[in-house]
């Protein structure tokens, strides 16, 4: 429970930063990296994960990262380093929850933006904070469970 907490802090102050400014500063992301290798080391030296469920969660980042590359930065590299923390601190099944409910939500925030003509295609959206949403509802759901 308590990675929860702390994932839920990341990713709130992260979409704070997000929110205002398009970029996540070069110590969070580092923080959020040292987190992740510290915990994703004790869960593989007390046998809760191994190194191939470590990498599997962290696909989603990885690709992220590859895309931001390829994609000459239309997708934050900080989003793909946002993504890598939450695959160290959680596993593949929540990571991909996150993500698809996060994209979801951008579609949804992207159209509505779109309709009510407040942006364009060409507008940016900030991502942590549509991943800090959908951490939000997914706590909510474990919580009524």
């Amino acid at each position: 429970m308590l990675i929860w907490v702390v994932l839920g802090v990341y990713l709130a102050i992260g979409s704070i930063y997000d929110k205002k400014s398009l970029l996540l500063p070069d110590w969070f992301l580092w923080m959020g990296c040292l987190v992740g290798t510290v915990w994703v080391i004790y869960e593989i030296i007390v046998g809760q994960t191994s190194w191939r469920q470590w990498i599997t969660a962290c696909l989603p980042g990885i690709l992220w990262t590859i895309l931001a590359f390829a994609t000459r930065e239309q997708m934050g590299y900080g989003d793909g380093v946002v993504l890598l923390v939450i695959g160290s601190l959680t596993d593949a099944t929540i990571t991909m929850i996150l993500l698809l409910v996060g994209l979801g939500l951008a579609c949804v925030l992207g159209v509505l933006l779109l309709v009510s003509k407040r942006g364009n295609r060409k507008t940016e959206l900030p991502f942590v904070p549509m991943l800090f949403l959908s951490y939000i509802m997914v706590m909510g759901g474990r919580l009524l469970l």
